[in-house]
């Protein structure tokens, strides 16, 4: 029996256990936040679900209507997810400009 394992089963192993461990009710915040940065949508979800009652109160005081409070926290996950994006694309800008101004 060949119990020997690659790279690749390891590094699949340990992000199906990092993302387990980052979504369970137990995992902290500053786990949940860095896994998700790694893109683990998992985590993300967790984080929306467990602070999903605090942004609703506070877009509710800047709405004062539940519905258009509701349509506030029901877009800011697509939002994150946007400023991700922009936030790699102006990365890879600045490392372009830095490396063409030498």
């Amino acid at each position: 029996m060949n119990t020997a394992h690659t790279s690749n089963d390891i590094e699949s192993s340990q992000a199906t256990f990092a993302s387990a461990v980052a979504c369970s009710d137990l995992a902290t915040d500053e786990t949940l936040v860095a896994t998700a940065k790694m893109g683990d949508e998992q985590a993300f979800e967790t984080l929306v679900k467990r602070y999903r009652p605090r942004i609703l109160a506070l877009a509710l005081r800047y709405t004062r209507v539940r519905e258009d409070a509701e349509d506030v926290v029901q877009q800011i996950p697509q939002n994150v997810r946007l400023l991700e994006q922009l936030r790699r694309k102006i990365l890879v800008l600045n490392m372009a400009n830095a490396y063409h101004s030498m």
